[in-house]
């Protein structure tokens, strides 16, 4: 689902501290002044002292309903702007979804944006409450997601392995979340936000959020309509089909990519050898992934780390408990892919063997239209694409880049 800066930027039509011709720029905000409760100093980590950032911590309340009441500590962290004043844009505040991502770190994202457009601004990053630094933080089990993971195929026991080590883990947050546990919640986080808004002196806050991180630029668009100035939303979540139905969305996706991978293998069989059909690769990799207690492997390794553990859960993209296979993304019971009759399959396309190629080939690239040349061993995949977002024709196909 992550795509870079650059293509983000262009996708969106969105550059940073410039405007369309036909646009008028919203008006370049007063510089803030020292932020108000927070104590600036040095940062922890060496990325972050090497971009000359500063750290500090923000006391919020543990429940904005009392506001006088029990506080915690938002750790935040900022590296100011280089232009003149005169052309200074404001704050932006950047979160990297998740939820539970930690993003102090994220204050660099400024250096990233093209064309130097991120110098015009303050770019903050923060650990959102229970997450990271911040002051306390909840971790239920940090292993949840880890090396040691059972199977997550329904043929081989995932449900049998994965209800009792769920419930084993919401019950290690019951243990270990004491009174913050009730207030994680993307409103508490949104409120946080609006804090260290006031904290820095602006009236107004840019934001940049990823994946999970747009729901809460949504939330607090429609909670402070009045203080957002710019945003740039990337991955962005439908608020419709938060949480569920939005992970089950992701499974098409991810179904799709995947597939367009093991054909993409399947072309280049004269370098890999591992099937020159998607169907075949796919079958060795499954058959590969399997170990002989049940877990997953990867191309020979045990299954990739997890990232951090959020107060939510353990933040991956690789999913831990994904709904069967033998079901739609609606739900509907739908036949084993493998299984399902020629007239209601979605076919693969067909796929041939190439020659041999004194270089590696080129990864898979799904957003090009473009083709290599007749007989070439490194044709990128097509674009269109065999699985349709849930609800549509099957079989039909969509613009690249409406999927997560």
């Amino acid at each position: 689902m992550r795509r870079t800066i650059i293509t983000l930027l262009v996708a969106v039509g969105v550059t940073l501290g410039t405007a369309g011709p036909a646009v008028a720029a919203p008006a370049a905000p007063a510089p803030p002044p020292p932020g108000a409760g927070i104590v600036w100093g040095a940062c922890t980590s060496p990325s972050l002292q090497q971009a000359k950032a500063e750290c500090g911590f923000l006391k919020v309340p543990l429940d904005h309903a009392k506001p006088a009441g029990k506080k915690i500590e938002i750790a935040v962290s900022r590296i100011r702007h280089t232009v003149p004043q005169a052309q200074y844009q404001g704050v932006v505040l950047v979160n990297p979804g998740g939820p539970g991502g930690p993003g102090l770190g994220l204050s660099r994202l400024g250096a990233a944006v093209p064309k130097n457009a991120g110098a015009a601004y303050d770019w903050i990053g923060f650990d959102p409450r229970g997450v990271g630094t911040s002051r306390p933080a909840l971790s239920c089990d940090p292993d949840y997601g880890g090396y040691a993971r059972p199977d997550y195929r329904p043929e081989n026991g995932a449900e049998k392995a994965w209800l009792p080590k769920a419930k084993a883990y919401a019950q290690a947050c019951g243990k270990a979340g004491g009174e913050l546990l009730a207030h994680l919640r993307t409103e508490d986080t949104v409120r946080d936000m609006d804090l260290i808004r006031q904290a820095l002196g602006a009236k107004q806050i840019n934001y940049y959020g990823f994946s999970y991180g747009t729901l809460l630029g949504q939330v607090y668009a429609t909670m402070f309509p009045d203080k957002v100035r710019r945003m740039v939303l990337d991955g962005v979540v439908d608020p419709r089909d938060w949480w569920y139905r939005a992970n089950l969305n992701q499974d098409v996706a991810f179904q799709r990519n995947i597939e367009t991978f093991f054909d993409w293998v399947a072309k280049n069989d004269a370098v890999y050898h591992l099937g020159n059909t998607g169907d075949a690769v796919e079958k060795r990799f499954s058959t590969r992934s399997t170990t002989s207690s049940g877990g997953p492997r990867w191309a020979g390794r045990s299954a990739p780390r997890s990232g951090p553990t959020s107060s939510c859960g353990p933040a991956t993209t690789w999913r831990s408990t994904p709904p069967s296979p033998t079901r739609s993304s609606r739900g509907r019971r739908r036949t084993p892919r493998r299984s399902r009759p020629p007239s209601t399959r979605l076919a693969r396309r067909p796929t041939t063997t190439t020659t041999p190629s004194t270089s590696p080939p080129s990864a898979p690239t799904p957003r090009s239209r473009a083709t290599g040349p007749p007989g070439s061993a490194t044709t990128p995949p097509p674009t269109g694409r065999r699985h349709s977002r849930p609800g549509a024709t099957p079989g039909t196909t969509r613009p690249a880049g409406t999927g997560r």
